[in-house]
């Protein structure tokens, strides 16, 4: 059976082909997380209300941005 919302794969235990579905469960959520860590690079004390951030190219960093 499959998670619909996260494509995750549920098994009974001691299934046979647990491993394929253990394995394939990590690489999704793998590349999830991934996509997280690119939230790292923002510096959230210094936004206000009505901002939002822009990428710096010269800092890497996502800033706060009135426009």
């Amino acid at each position: 059976m499959t998670i619909l919302s996260s494509l995750l794969e549920t098994m009974d235990y001691n299934a046979a082909g647990w491993n394929h579905i253990y394995n394939r469960n990590m690489d999704l959520l793998n590349g999830e997380l991934l996509k997280l860590k690119g939230l790292l690079d923002t510096d959230l004390d210094t936004i206000a209300d009505g901002q939002a951030f822009v990428w710096n190219t010269s800092t890497s960093k996502w800033e706060p941005y009135t426009g």
